[in-house]
């Protein structure tokens, strides 16, 4: 069952997270660069948790990135049919420990 929402892709899901958090990024003086792949991805049910999710991830990295720095994004398709995202910024990281908790 794949929900009322039914098959989105996540390049627009993505692409959706860039456009509502832009402006907190312009607000901050960063550069969002952005590397999405234009082959389909597909993702199957719960679309608002997986925008939330990036919503979240985009937001950290803009929240504790430095001011005139970038956040990288980036958005590939794998050889397992799978979508790699990769969001890099300059902040300060995260403590060592509670990575490993994640």
């Amino acid at each position: 069952d794949l929900g009322a929402q039914g098959m989105r892709e996540v390049t627009d899901l993505l692409r959706q997270s860039i456009n509502r958090l832009s402006p907190y990024a312009l607000q901050n003086n960063l550069n969002l660069a952005v590397d999405i792949q234009n082959e389909a991805m597909p993702l199957p049910g719960r679309n608002e948790a997986v925008a939330h999710v990036l919503d979240a991830l985009l937001s950290n990295a803009i929240k504790f990135s430095r001011p005139g720095g970038s956040v990288h994004i980036r958005l590939e398709k794998t050889r397992a049919q799978e979508a790699h995202l990769v969001i890099t910024d300059a902040g300060p990281g995260m403590d060592q420990r509670l990575a490993a908790r994640i």
